[in-house]
């Protein structure tokens, strides 16, 4: 029998975690803004840059009957699924904005103490120890990258959440098949993929367990069981999207299963477009947001600039003149758009890209994924933590708390490998904790040589997970030696 906290247990751990956490937004969120929050728990609320193409998109729908956002440029009707913005329009019945935003906030932080739980009694089963359940417990309770994301208004941290219970719900299923907790399994990863669509291709990696728990699988039977699972399994997405795809064929005339393109509708240049592609050859990306970036420096800063680069970037083709003056026109076309200069800029990019190509082939093919993958891991470190030296709330026990959130998350990350790779080892159905985090990594810096760390942010949880499991490990060998 699989081990089981308790209904009571649960209850109280979730009151304490649920409170720890709001405790720790507010926390969070006065760094952000060095003002105390007061009786405005509004204000709590962060709304990231992508806030336009979901619940922006949501209140238009509310305002004027059609669910959009306007880019700049025109207005896009298929950026981002609606999916994630459907408990704001809720909300929107009976709250106004500021507070239907609130709402929101407090379902994420619930259901992030949810998943801890989840997350906590997943440890236990593949342990067979409580001690495991509490260490993921209390780890899970001082860890902040969830948290952190848990006051922004964006999907991150309710995916996160739903990939957690989907990967319990999912192992379950492979250690007791049944109907019910398959299609359980099948809603709760359509929930993740219509909140973050990279994860479809989780599916292939569904049907391969499927395929490897059918035996005769190219018999007649074996196949229709196949089959089934795949119908059952699948069938929550399908539902999900099918609205949404017949409403964009209505509008686009082609078949829009996510959004309307790579970039969700917003209105990026040619310039721009080409400027990531050239960012990309060194493993930098267009994250013109981040001060330290490269696409900061490209795009945005003038004055002090920091940003170093490598100096391998320089051949004799593009040198570092040649790349300043593209620049410099690039942030002329900030400042006043026109489409010939977008063009010639554009162009400027694509001819530092293909200089590269010809006279750095090892690092452009190998390299500049190997750079991105670096680049992706140290993103995802806590730097996002909202700790300042120069602000004027800053405490020095801050540091404290920064430099142990930079210690949990490199030893979750390196030790946390090597416990998913050993459980993987122990059980073949332990694999699917291993396989998220190798997926991200795989996808993410190394085919699309995406770098923003919060990508990452999914991989998270599980790691801590082999972390646990390596600690757990070296204390039962402890203590039989002292026994």
């Amino acid at each position: 029998m699989m081990p089981y906290p308790g209904k009571k247990t649960l209850v109280l751990l979730f009151l304490l975690a649920f409170t720890l956490k709001f405790l720790t937004a507010i926390f969070l969120r006065y760094l952000l803004s060095c003002e105390s929050i007061g009786y405005h728990l509004d204000e709590l609320v962060v709304r990231g840059h992508d806030y336009i193409s979901y619940h922006a998109a949501m209140e238009n729908y509310i305002q004027t009957g059609k669910y959009y956002f306007f880019n700049g440029k025109e207005n896009v009707y298929a950026s981002r699924l609606p999916h994630f913005s459907l408990l704001y329009l809720f909300f929107r019945q009976f709250l106004n904005i500021a507070l239907a935003d609130f709402m929101v906030m407090v379902v994420q932080l619930g259901l992030e103490c949810v998943a801890i739980l989840v997350l906590s009694w997943l440890a236990l089963r593949l342990t067979g120890n409580w001690f495991a359940f509490y260490l993921t417990f209390a780890l899970c309770i001082i860890s902040l990258p969830l948290t952190y994301y848990s006051i922004i208004v964006l999907p991150d941290s309710l995916s996160v959440s739903l990939l957690i219970v989907f990967v319990f719900s999912f192992h379950s299923y492979l250690k007791r098949p049944s109907g019910w907790l398959l299609l359980l399994s099948g809603l709760l990863l359509g929930l993740v993929v219509v909140l973050k669509p990279y994860f479809s291709l989780l599916y292939l990696g569904v049907g391969l367990f499927f395929l490897r728990e059918t035996r005769q699988v190219f018999s007649g039977l074996g196949l229709v069981r196949v089959g089934t699972k795949t119908v059952v399994f699948s069938l929550p997405l399908l539902v999900m999207l099918l609205p949404w795809v017949i409403r964009n064929y209505q509008i686009y005339q082609r078949f829009i299963p996510f959004q309307v393109d790579m970039v969700a509708g917003y209105d990026y240049t040619k310039a721009d477009l080409a400027c990531r592609q050239y960012l990309q050859t060194f493993g930098e990306d267009l994250l013109y947001w981040e001060v330290e970036s490269a696409g900061y420096y490209f795009r945005n800063c003038r004055d002090n600039c920091t940003y170093e680069f490598p100096d391998y970037i320089f051949t004799p083709n593009n040198t570092n003149a040649r790349m300043e003056a593209v620049r410099a026109d690039y942030q002329k076309l900030q400042q006043n758009f026109d489409t010939e200069l977008d063009q010639q800029v554009a162009a400027a990019f694509n001819s530092l890209t293909l200089n590269f190509a010809r006279e750095r082939p090892f690092r452009f093919y190998i390299g500049s994924r190997l750079a991105s993958l670096q680049n992706f891991l140290l993103q995802a470190a806590p730097g996002y933590l909202p700790i300042n030296k120069n602000a004027g709330c800053f405490r020095p026990y801050h540091l404290v708390i920064y430099y142990g959130q930079v210690v949990l998350y490199w030893s979750t990350l390196l030790i946390g490998f090597t416990g998913l790779w050993l459980l993987g080892r122990k059980d073949v159905h332990h694999i699917i904790l291993i396989a998220i985090p190798v997926y991200l990594l795989l996808l993410l810096p190394l085919a699309l040589q995406f770098i923003e760390g919060r990508y990452f942010l999914h991989s998270y949880p599980f790691l801590l997970v082999g972390l646990v499991y390596i600690i757990e490990r070296i204390r039962r060998r402890f203590v039989a030696v002292k026994i």
